[in-house]
This record gives C-alpha cells, structure tokens and sequence, in this order.
C-alpha cells in the first residue's frame, strides 16, 4: 500500500501527463493561471459569479462588436495529437447575435476563428443545436449534435487525436469528424463573442484539461 497520491492517481512506473482542474471557486478569478484576451469593448468584464456555483461569467460591453477570451497566456501544454477537455458552460441568452465557444486553442488572437488550431463545444445562436467546430489553421468547419442549444448547464467534452476530434454533451457522444483538425499544441480557452451592439453573457464553473 502506498501513502502517495502520485502512486495511487496513476499507474506504477508511469509519468503523470499533463492536466489542469479549475473549479472558479472563490472571490476572484486566478489570473496566476488564466488570462483575458480582449477585442474591442472597453465595458466588458469577467467576474467571478454571486450565486452558488455560478463559476465565472463574461459580460460583453454592449457597445459594439466585442469578444472575451478566458485562456493560458499562451501556455500551450496540450497536444493536438491526444488531448481532452471538459468543461460546464451556460450562456444566459439564447436569442441575439453571438457565440460562445469552450475547448482548445493555439494562441490568442481573434478566438477560435479561421487561422487558428482549435477544437471547441460550439454555442451559436444562428445554429439550432450545440455544435463541434475545428480549425486547422487555414479552414474552419463545424458539425451539428443532436442537442439543442439553450440556456442551461452542460457538461461539455471535445477531444482531439489527430484527425478526428470528438464532441460529447452531458456525456453522451454526440459527433465526431476529420475535416480540419487542429495541427499543432494549444491551450484551453473559452469565449464569448457579440455579433452586433449587445451585451451577452457566458459562464464557467468547471474546466478539466488532460493529454491522453
């Protein structure tokens, strides 16, 4: 029997791979880990929630076009080869003109957009349901589930093997596809983007990254 945790959370002889839990307790976001991405909107805030288990929430400004996206500095520790990540995400309306994505990313810069590696649980209000978008650094492309978006909690898992990536909703897998995989290492992010002069809301209250 052993004492340590290392031992017992993996399996002997083997090096722990690379992972991160983040449950946006507390007063303050832990910007020690995470870092804001801002494009336009000087009113747009990010904000540990006041309610019970509200994690933290984006605001958008409202003034204009704006975007916020919550990542690693551009600490990419996660492989495009065999990685995954879970996240519980709501956005607090389902109507509008915006997008909240929550996955991986490569580096910051105009969020999950053609030009960037990504793989992300996609919430678009002109999309009918939550969907799995990707990009391999040129192109885009994205595949419908079969759960309809809304403005509840959900427990959000993408992964990424190379080429196919992976999307699964409250723990049911619900698409996969090889068109447009990311290629490189990235970070795990979330955004929430406004497409016109409203204020949006995103919010996460769980975010487990891990290679496999």
């Amino acid at each position: 029997m052993t004492n340590s945790i290392y031992d017992q959370l993996n399996a002997s002889g083997t090096v722990a791979k690379q992972r991160v839990v983040e449950t946006f307790s507390g007063d303050a976001l832990d910007t020690d880990r995470w870092s804001l991405d801002v494009d336009d909107g000087s009113g747009n805030v990010v904000a540990m929630t006041d309610e019970v288990d509200g994690g933290v929430r984006i605001t958008t400004s409202g003034s204009g076009y704006d975007r916020v996206v919550v990542a690693f500095n551009n600490k990419r520790q996660y492989a495009h080869t065999g990685a995954e990540l879970i996240g519980v995400r709501k956005v607090t309306s389902s109507t509008g003109n915006h997008v909240n994505h929550i996955g991986f990313v490569d580096t910051l810069g105009n969020g999950f957009v053609s030009g960037r590696h990504f793989v992300s649980a996609e919430f678009h209000s002109g999309v009918t349901n939550y969907s799995l978008q990707s990009g391999d650094g040129s192109a885009i492309s994205r595949i419908s589930s079969g759960v309809a978006r809304d403005t509840n909690w959900h427990v959000f898992k993408v992964r990424t093997t190379n080429p196919t990536t992976g999307l699964s909703v409250d723990g049911a897998l619900e698409v996969t596809k090889t068109s447009n995989p990311p290629a490189t290492n990235m970070q795990p992010a979330f955004e929430e983007l406004a497409n016109d002069g409203v204020a949006y809301q995103g919010q996460v209250r769980y975010v487990e990254a891990y290679n496999t």
